[in-house]
């Protein structure tokens, strides 16, 4: 087997780690993409129970009130209490979304790692079976 078959065998070689180190990084990514889903679905059932619950005690509130000072005095605190839950609600799940991306990202980034690894090794191997290649020749016209 010369040089050449033995670069070629081994940059298939190589092909092949590349292509399971991917597939390997992409069903790691669905994975955690699917659990991160799965915590935001979550976030937000929890967050329109609360929410309804909320809305429906400040209505039983404004049923049973007296005057017109208190209607606004409920609606005004249920508006408030809303609008701060709401607001951290927000921010609770573009947190949940930036920390999806950062953990469906890494699989990616390692897999890239990995490719460059891989691309160094396979040049070293070309560089080396080339410059073996080349003592042999060398050898081969010395008498």
């Amino acid at each position: 087997m010369n040089t050449d078959d033995t670069t070629m065998i081994i940059g298939f070689e190589n092909l092949q780690k590349l292509g399971q180190s991917n597939l390997d990084s992409a069903m790691r990514m669905f994975g955690k993409w699917n659990n991160n889903w799965q915590a935001i679905a979550a976030a937000m059932g929890n967050y329109a129970n609360r929410s309804f619950e909320e809305g429906s005690a400040t209505l039983e509130k404004l049923m049973g009130s007296k005057s017109v000072e208190q209607v606004v005095e409920i609606q005004t605190s249920y508006a408030k209490r809303a609008y701060d839950d709401y607001m951290q609600q927000v921010t609770k799940i573009g947190g949940m979304y930036a920390n999806m991306a950062q953990k469906a990202y890494r699989p990616i980034e390692r897999s890239s790692y990995s490719v460059s690894t891989i691309n160094i090794s396979s040049e070293a191997i070309g560089a080396r079976s080339r410059s073996e290649a080349g003592s042999q020749q060398s050898a081969d016209v010395q008498p």
